[in-house]
C-alpha cells in the first residue's frame, strides 16, 4: 500500500470518499503521487483543518522513520539471542536476551496482534525515542533499536530486583507477622527510594516529558538499592498533540484496574489523576504525574493502595475523577502515621492541579524537610510542634535545667531553685523567640525562592518542549511540506493590548539572513507555529485547553514568556508572536551574536537581562542549542520572559521585609523589588549593594547574615534557584519577621 493510500486510513470515515476522489485526480496526473502533495491538496480544498494536516504529516513522517529503522538496522543487531519471556503489557512484551557483547539485556517488542498497526508502531517508536533521550541514573537506559521477527524492537538494560509493588508487599508482610520491619523496609528507607523516583520524574519534567503511567508495578528496586523508573510507553511531550491509539474497538482493552489503558483515556485507572481520568490528554502536564506520585506515597506510608483493590475499571475511573482515596490507616499499632506525611499526600493529591505543589521537585523537597525534621510547606507548625522542635534541638540545655532543679530541690533551697529556674527559663525563652523568628524568616524566604525556582523550571520545560519539536522538524525535510500556501500569505496582524501593537497570534514571522542556505527549513519553521504559540500561551499555566482561541486569550491576559524564537545554523528564523516583519525581510545575521556563538551543550542557559526593542520592558532570556541524532548543530531556541511579570507575581517582598533581589552567578543584580522593569530604557549591570555577602552568595547556596545597609541593620537571607543559577535575596529589618 502506498503512503498516500495509507493516509486515507487515518482520516475520519465521513471524509474518506471525498479524499479518495482527490487521490484519483492526482493519480491521473502522476501515478502514485507524493503523499505530501496529497495532504496539501486536501487542506487546500478545505477537507483538512490545520490541526488535521499537521497530524497527517507527522504520522507519515513517523511511519517513514520506522520503515527506515526497520530496513537499515545493523543486521548484526538482529542476532540477540532470546532466552525467554519476562512480562507483557497492553501493547508489548519484554523478553530476556543476550547481545553480541555477551550482556544479558531486556528486549521490548510489540505483541504480534499489535505489530501490524501503524498507529501503535508509531507510539512504540516514540517510546524508544523519548526514553533514550532521558539520561538519568533512575531511568532505564536504552541500548539500541533492533530487529525482531520482521518488526522493530529495542534493547535496554536488564534491571535485576523487584518491583516497588513487591517491595511494599514485603514491608506489609513484615508488619503483619512481626509488628516491625527490617532496616531496608523501614519508613525512612521506603521514603529514600521514593525520593529517587521523584528525582527521576522531576528530571523528565524539566525536559518536557510526562510519564502518565506511574505505579509501583512500573518502578524497579534493584539488588543494590537502586531505583529505576520503567515503561515510558505512553509518555508525552508537554503541549504537543498526539495521535490516539484506540484498542477497545478490537476487544483487547485491559480489563483490570491496575493495567495500562491505551485510547482516549490513557494510563492505569488506579493511579490516574482526575484530569487524566476524563481524557484531557492534550493538556496534561507535570502535575498529573505528581498526583500519581501522591497516591504511591500514601501506599508507601499505609502499605495498602490509596484506591481500593476490589474496584473494577469503571469504579476506579470514578474515584479518579473525584480525587477519592481510601482513609489513612496503618497495618500495626507500632507503625506510626506522621501527620506531616499525610499533609504532603493531601497536597499532592488535590483535585485542582493548581492547588498541588508547583512541581515534583518542590514536592520532593517537602518530603526531605520531613526527613530532616523541619517545618513542611503542606502543614505549618503549631505552637506544640515548635516547642517540640526547639526541645529536640536543645536537648542538652533542657537536661541541664532539669538536673539543676533536681539538685537544688534536694538541697532544700526551693526558693533559690525556683528563682534560678525562672531566670534560666526567661533567658531560654528569649533565645527561643529570637531563634524562632529567624527560623520563620528563613522558612518564608525559602518558600518564596521555591516559588521562583518552580516558575523558572516550568519555563525551562516549555523551552525544552519547543526544542524537541524544533529538532524533529529541522532533522527531516518531510515536515517542510506543511501548508505550502501559507508561505505566500502576509501575517494576520491584529491589534494586541498585551503587545501594544499589531501582531499575529496565530503564526510566527519568518525571515532569513542574507545568503542563508537550506531554504526548505523555512517551511519546517512554519510547521512549528502551534508549538511556538503553546510555548508562550502555556507559560503561566493558565490555559485549560490546547485550542488556539484559549491560547490567544491567555496571551492577551498576560503571560511570562512574551517571545519564543527558533534560529537555524543556515540563517533562518521564526519569531512568535508574528510581527510586521515581512517574509523575505533580511535581518541582521544573528549567527554573529554572542548568544548564538557561545553555545554549549543542550543544557539551558539563562542570560543577563536586556531591554525589548518592541517596548515590552526588561526581559530575561533563556536559550538551548539544537542538534540532530548525530550531534550536528542545528540552531538555537530562545524564550524571553518579562521581568515585570516576575516582579509582580513572584518577587514582591512580604509585608515584614524591606526589599528582595534576584542576583546572578557573578553577584550582579538581575532585578530588585524597587525596580520598574516595564519602563526600563536600558539595563546596566550593577553589583549587589552589600559587599559583605557577595562572596557568600557565590559560594553558599542558602544562608543568612546580619548586615548594615544604608545605615540600618538588616538580616540578609538568600536561597539559590537551581533552574536559573540565580539567587533570591531578601532583606529584613533586624527583629522583624512573619507572624507565627
Amino acid at each position: 500500500m502506498s503512503d498516500s493510500k495509507s493516509i486515507l486510513q487515518t482520516l475520519p470515515p465521513d471524509m474518506r470518499d471525498d479524499a479518495e476522489r482527490v487521490l484519483e485526480e492526482l493519480d491521473q496526473k502522476e501515478p502514485d503521487p507524493d503523499p505530501r502533495d496529497f495532504v496539501a491538496e486536501l487542506h487546500r480544498r478545505g477537507l483538512l483543518s490545520e490541526g488535521q494536516l499537521r497530524e497527517a504529516v507527522l504520522a507519515l513522517e513517523a511511519t517513514r522513520r520506522i520503515d527506515r529503522v526497520a530496513s537499515n538496522v545493523d543486521p548484526t543487531a538482529a542476532s540477540h539471542n532470546i532466552l525467554g519471556p519476562l512480562g507483557a503489557g497492553a501493547m508489548g512484551e519484554v523478553l530476556l536476551a543476550k547481545d553480541d557483547l555477551g550482556r544479558v539485556v531486556a528486549v521490548k517488542r510489540l505483541l504480534p496482534e499489535m505489530a501490524g498497526r501503524k498507529a501503535v508502531t508509531r507510539r512504540f517508536y516514540k517510546e524508544a525515542q523519548i526514553t533514550a533521550q532521558l539520561d538519568h541514573p533512575s531511568i532505564v537506559p536504552i541500548h539500541s533499536l533492533v530487529k525482531q521477527d520482521g518488526g522493530i524492537a529495542y534493547a535496554m538494560k536488564l534491571v535485576r530486583g523487584q518491583t516497588l509493588e513487591d517491595y511494599f508487599e514485603e514491608a506489609g508482610d513484615q508488619w503483619s507477622k512481626r509488628g516491625s520491619v527490617d532496616e531496608s523496609h523501614a519508613l525512612q528507607a521506603r521514603l529514600e527510594r521514593f525520593l529517587s523516583v521523584c528525582d527521576a520524574i522531576a528530571y523528565a519534567h524539566d525536559r518536557g516529558v510526562v510519564h502518565r503511567d506511574l505505579k509501583p508495578e512500573n518502578i524497579m528496586v534493584g539488588a543494590f538499592g537502586e531505583v529505576i523508573v520503567m515503561d515510558w510507553g505512553i509518555a508525552k511531550l508537554v503541549g504537543k498533540p498526539e495521535e490516539a491509539v484506540e484498542l477497545h474497538a478490537e476487544g483487547i482493552a485491559p480489563k483490570k484496574a491496575h493495567q495500562t489503558r491505551i485510547g482516549m483515556i490513557m494510563g492505569t485507572p488506579r493511579y490516574m489523576s482526575p484530569e487524566q481520568a476524563v481524557g484531557a490528554n492534550d493538556v496534561l502536564d507535570a502535575r498529573s504525574d505528581q498526583y500519581a506520585l501522591g497516591l504511591i506515597l500514601q501506599e508507601l506510608v499505609c502499605l495498602r493502595p490509596a484506591v481500593k483493590g476490589d474496584l473494577d475499571v469503571n469504579e476506579c475511573l470514578e474515584w479518579a475523577k473525584s480525587a477519592k482515596r481510601q482513609p489513612y490507616a496503618v497495618l500495626h499499632r507500632n507503625q506510626p502515621l506522621p501527620k506531616q506525611l499525610c499533609a504532603i499526600v493531601d497536597k499532592a493529591c488535590q483535585k485542582d492541579p493548581a492547588r498541588r505543589y508547583a512541581s515534583v521537585k518542590v514536592f520532593a523537597e517537602d518530603l526531605r524537610r520531613f526527613l530532616r525534621d523541619e517545618p513542611i510547606l503542606a502543614l505549618p507548625d503549631g505552637i506544640l510542634d515548635r516547642i517540640g522542635r526547639w526541645i529536640g534541638r536543645n536537648r542538652g540545655k533542657v537536661m541541664v535545667a532539669m538536673m539543676l532543679v533536681t539538685v537544688l530541690g534536694i538541697a532544700g533551697v526551693a526558693g533559690t531553685a525556683l528563682f534560678g529556674v525562672t531566670a534560666l527559663g526567661a533567658a531560654q525563652y528569649a533565645a527561643q523567640q529570637s531563634e524562632e523568628q529567624l527560623a520563620r524568616v528563613l522558612r518564608d524566604t525559602n518558600v518564596q525562592a521555591m516559588r521562583l525556582d518552580a516558575a523558572f523550571r516550568d519555563w525551562d520545560g516549555q523551552l525544552n518542549g519547543l526544542a524537541y519539536a524544533a529538532e524533529q522538524a529541522l532533522s527531516d525535510a518531510t515536515v517542510a511540506s506543511v501548508n505550502p500556501r501559507r508561505m505566500a500569505e502576509p501575517p494576520e496582524l491584529k491589534r494586541s493590548g498585551r503587545y501594544n501593537r499589531e501582531v499575529d497570534l496565530n503564526w510566527p514571522s519568518l525571515a532569513s539572513v542574507k545568503g542563508a542556505g537550506g531554504r526548505a527549513e523555512i517551511t519546517s519553521l512554519l510547521a512549528l507555529g502551534p508549538q511556538l504559540r503553546a510555548t508562550v500561551a502555556d507559560s503561566a499555566g493558565l490555559t485549560s485547553s490546547g485550542r488556539p482561541g484559549a491560547q490567544r486569550n491567555a496571551i492577551e491576559a498576560g503571560v511570562p514568556i512574551v517571545w519564543a524564537r527558533v534560529f537555524t545554523v543556515d540563517g533562518h528564523m521564526a519569531e512568535y508572536p508574528g510581527t510586521s516583519l515581512a517574509r523575505g525581510t533580511t535581518p541582521d545575521d544573528f549567527r554573529e551574536e554572542w548568544w548564538f556563538k557561545d553555545r554549549k551543550d543542550r543544557s539551558i542557559t539563562w542570560h543577563p537581562p536586556h531591554v525589548d526593542p518592541m517596548k515590552l520592558g526588561l526581559l530575561a532570556s533563556a536559550s538551548r542549542s539544537l542538534s540532530d541524532e548525530l550531534g550536528n548543530f542545528l540552531g538555537i531556541v530562545r524564550i524571553d520572559v518579562s521581568l515585570q511579570y516576575v516582579l509582580n507575581e513572584l518577587l514582591k517582598p512580604p509585608a515584614w521585609a524591606t526589599r528582595t533581589y534576584l542576583v546572578d552567578k557573578n553577584g550582579n543584580v538581575v532585578i530588585d523589588s524597587d525596580d520598574n522593569p516595564a519602563t526600563a530604557k536600558k539595563y546596566t549591570s550593577r553589583p549587589f549593594p552589600v559587599d559583605a555577602i557577595v562572596h557568600d552568595l557565590k559560594d553558599t547556596p542558602s544562608g543568612t547574615r546580619a548586615i548594615s545597609f544604608e545605615g540600618k541593620s538588616y538580616q540578609a537571607t538568600w536561597a539559590r534557584l537551581e533552574a536559573s543559577g540565580w539567587t533570591f535575596v531578601s532583606l529584613t529589618p533586624s527583629g522583624a519577621g512573619p507572624e507565627r
